[in-house]
């Protein structure tokens, strides 16, 4: 016997619409790679705000929407996306940590420093050794970025987040040495996330797949060390209004984990199956 699936309400279209951009979010590498398709729906939402954002500012307000994403209700630190962002300015302060919450979307202007896999190890190399670093970390801010090469005319090539779970290894050691703040993509461990609360830093992401829009906020980038690793030398960036989504904040708190937590507790839409015909 013919069937065909009927759902109730518009709750589960937008769902059905939702997993959808779930998966397309994974294709363009936007998803919290390795965190599960939950994950990655918070991440494409928090993408989607930021993307129309960005629009918004290249294009002008009438795209300042992306209408075909669906909201994912994920209460008042979601709800912050809809808000004016905060303006941050490097380096970071204590008292301005403190007034930074989960889901609170950022700018950043000022200094911030490129680093990756490479840098990270010889940075460490270096305290071990008890040599001076290249760079002072006290208040400063690290975006995990290996930047491609700039076309002529260009300050820096295409400039997005590399997953940041891959430098939970030197995390710890880096807030040891004053890092304050760091911008990547998908979510970190647990011993990262009290390490950030520990040494009172901020964790953020920025938006996977749009290396080439970022790079319109970075108005200058030079080589200040390790220039012989190439696109994973340290770089000093001056940015403005560089924009990211606070996702762990000094509190302990997890964006991404209480994104998965309402997803779970929230109610699905029923599949009631009709036969067609006799």
């Amino acid at each position: 016997m013919a069937a065909r699936w009927r759902f109730r309400g518009g709750a589960a279209i937008r769902r059905i619409a939702l997993i959808f951009w779930a998966g397309l979010s994974f294709a363009l590498g936007l998803g919290a790679v390795g965190f599960g398709i939950v994950n990655g729906m918070l991440h494409l939402r928090a993408s989607a705000r930021m993307l129309a954002d960005l629009r918004g500012r290249l294009f002008g307000a009438a795209l300042a929407r992306d209408p075909a994403c669906p909201d994912l209700p994920l209460g008042e630190a979601m709800a912050r996306l809809d808000g004016d962002s905060i303006a941050l300015t490097t380096p970071l302060t204590d008292a301005v940590i403190d007034g930074l919450t989960i889901g609170t979307h950022v700018t950043f202007s000022g200094v911030i420093y490129t680093a990756r896999d490479a840098a990270h190890k010889r940075l460490i190399e270096l305290v071990k050794k008890g040599e001076p670093l290249p760079v002072d970390l006290r208040g400063q801010v690290i975006y995990y970025v290996g930047p491609t090469p700039p076309r002529p005319g260009a300050v820096i090539g295409s400039a997005g987040p590399t997953t940041s779970m891959r430098l939970d290894p030197y995390t710890v050691a880096m807030l040891e040495l004053g890092l304050k703040g760091i911008i990547g993509k998908g979510g970190r461990g647990p011993a990262i996330r009290e390490a950030i609360k520990q040494h009172h830093a901020v964790y953020c992401i920025a938006v996977g797949g749009t290396g080439a829009l970022l790079n319109r906020h970075i108005k200058k980038a030079e080589v200040v060390a390790f220039e012989d690793l190439g696109t994973e030398a340290i770089r000093r960036l001056e940015v403005e209004g560089f924009p990211a989504i606070v996702v762990n904040d000094c509190r302990g708190n997890d964006l991404l984990e209480a994104g998965k937590k309402q997803y779970r507790t929230s109610s699905r839409p029923t599949p009631v199956v009709q036969p067609l015909g006799g």
